[in-house]
């Protein structure tokens, strides 16, 4: 599948009117192969997994290191089937050198689209942190949705069986990202009291569901997210928009029978199902006023699951909002970021 990462460019070059941007609202050494033993054992009720030993292999990447960081790619197998090269979880693990605790960090991909966010996040903390920070980028390889897969189903009975499967693909990678903290609270140098998560768009979504159920998790940011994704699938561009319009043809559907079909298979990965499990002082929010992605009222059932906590929303559409990262947005979106992870962790 191609993937579409340096369109980022051209967008940045296209928005440069947009310099000037305001808010509306602004309401242990770590060797080849590493066992980290976990316990005690844990069974939650939702999005449940019991804790067993994590085997991440770990390779330290000697031409990535900086005066501040070691750098190290680990990987370990997925807790299920998640579309990903080898069905492996993979990252890339920023250690500081500085000889004391520190707080963590986890940037997750928008699995399959840009890298940019993710990587400008990272750069972000490394360099605002000085080394007070460890970050652990989780990588992606693929797309979270088999968008082939529903473009192909020739019956809505294998349609149906897709998007069940995917749902269950978004679970797998919420547990894997639970799975993943196990691992870091193993490692000497981290607080295990001080863990935050970051998301963009669709990774917000799954953002939401890991703080739902990770008690670990003391300060999560949500960018450009939603809940209701049976709403995104009926309005967002891109690969959605693709597999939509081939669907609705294929089974005479207009939006709003497809959106009717998705809706139940999509309950058991909708942030609203766990409303009031999340502390709304321990979040961020960052939303896009004009986004053609996420409907509203996906954005703002996912500031009510919440908590209602703190957002900030750009005047602007889905990717655009996206250059407030850049210099064109004056870094404000990394910047505020960085100092609500500060201040909350």
């Amino acid at each position: 599948m191609t993937r579409t990462r340096n369109r980022f460019a051209v967008l940045l070059l296209a928005a440069a009117p947009l310099c000037f941007i305001n808010a509306i609202d602004v309401v242990h050494a770590l060797n080849n192969e590493q066992v980290a033993s976990l316990a005690p054992t844990m069974v939650d009720r939702e999005f449940g997994y019991v804790r067993k030993v994590v085997r991440a292999t770990v390779h330290v990447k000697p031409r990535e290191e900086t005066k501040n960081y070691r750098v190290f790619s680990l990987s370990f197998p997925s807790s299920g089937e998640n579309g990903q090269p080898g069905n492996l979880v993979r990252a890339l693990y920023y250690r500081s050198k500085l000889p004391v605790q520190k707080k963590v960090i986890i940037v997750l991909p928008i699995w399959g689209t840009h890298t940019y966010p993710s990587r400008k996040m990272v750069r972000s903390l490394l360099k605002y942190s000085d080394g007070r920070m460890n970050v652990l980028r989780i990588l992606d390889g693929d797309y979270l949705f088999d968008w082939d897969a529903m473009k192909s189903a020739s019956t809505e009975q294998q349609l149906m069986a897709t998007f069940r499967r995917m749902a269950k693909r978004v679970r797998t990678h919420v547990i894997d990202i639970r799975r993943s903290i196990d691992w870091l609270e193993r490692q000497p140098d981290i607080d295990p009291n001080h863990i935050g998560l970051v998301g963009f768009s669709i990774a917000a979504m799954v953002s939401s569901l890991v703080v739902a159920h990770e008690p670990r998790v003391a300060a999560t940011v949500l960018a450009m997210g939603g809940a209701n994704l049976h709403e995104m699938f009926a309005t967002c561009f891109g690969r959605a928009e693709q597999a939509r319009k081939i669907i609705m043809s294929r089974f005479g559907w207009t939006k709003e029978i497809f959106q009717k079909k998705l809706e139940k298979l999509v309950v058991p990965i909708n942030p609203v199902r766990f409303t009031g499990s999340v502390d709304p002082k321990r979040v961020l929010m960052f939303e896009a006023k004009y986004d053609e992605c996420i409907p509203k009222t996906g954005r703002n059932a996912l500031w009510h699951a919440m908590g209602k906590p703190t957002r900030v929303i750009w005047p602007y559409g889905h990717k655009m909002a996206f250059l407030t990262m850049t210099f064109l947005g004056l870094n404000s979106m990394r910047r505020k970021i960085y100092d609500f992870l500060e201040q909350t962790l």
